[in-house]
């Protein structure tokens, strides 16, 4: 098995040694194989951020701003998942949906938009995950909204091999983008919640953007 790893541009010659330095540190055990996909530089306002201008854009202040947002604590609110969780979900997404190769514009303004793709796949992961949704599977073929979750979740593996072949995993999460929208459309029952927390969680995963419950 081998994972995409996403960096910006500038990391690309550290990149470029990374196994190597990360084997090393292993006591010669081999890292996990990756292949290297770049962005270009972060702007904001139309202009490149740079550490040598002084205004660089601190990740951290990024999500200490969102998980302190009134929309992410009501989001949380109910939920197993917490504004953490939320936060670094908005904010991973929203760069991984740029495509490669591209820069990101990074603006605080828009991270919790109608528009934004990570504050989709956040609110559609929260909202699924309320407690008042927990249960038992109960499968319903005849109810559209769990037939359309089912059919869409069979796409899963075409879309990661997809995004794979391409070096491209914007492709990928513009499927769970698409499918947490949809989700949200309508009020979630027990049932498609129960299914969605299966579906997205899979997905978020193998982005990398939440860690695999048990």
């Amino acid at each position: 098995m081998m994972s995409l790893q996403v960096m910006g541009v500038e990391w690309a010659p550290l990149g470029k040694f990374g196994n190597e330095i990360l084997t090393e540190l292993n006591d010669g055990d081999r890292a996990h194989p990756m292949v290297r996909v770049t962005n270009e530089m972060v702007t904001r306002d139309g202009t490149a951020v740079k550490s040598s201008t002084g205004d660089q854009i601190l990740i951290d202040e990024v999500l200490d701003q969102l998980v302190r947002a009134d929309q992410v604590r009501r989001a949380a609110r109910g939920s197993h998942v917490g504004e953490d969780e939320i936060a670094a979900i908005v904010l991973l997404a929203s760069c991984l949906h740029v495509t490669a190769n591209k820069r990101i514009a990074l603006e605080y303004s828009t991270l919790l938009s109608d528009s934004s793709p990570g504050w989709a796949l956040a609110r559609a992961w929260a909202t699924c995950q309320q407690k008042i949704f927990d249960g038992a599977a109960d499968p319903h073929p005849e109810d559209p909204c769990y037939r359309y979750l089912v059919l869409r979740s069979l796409q899963r593996e075409e879309m990661a091999e997809r995004a794979w072949l391409a070096r491209e995993p914007a492709d990928a999460i513009r499927h769970y983008v698409h499918l947490s929208a949809r989700f949200c459309e309508v009020w979630p029952s027990g049932r498609t919640a129960r299914l969605m927390r299966t579906v997205l969680g899979e997905g978020l995963a193998s982005l990398g953007l939440i860690v695999r419950r048990p």
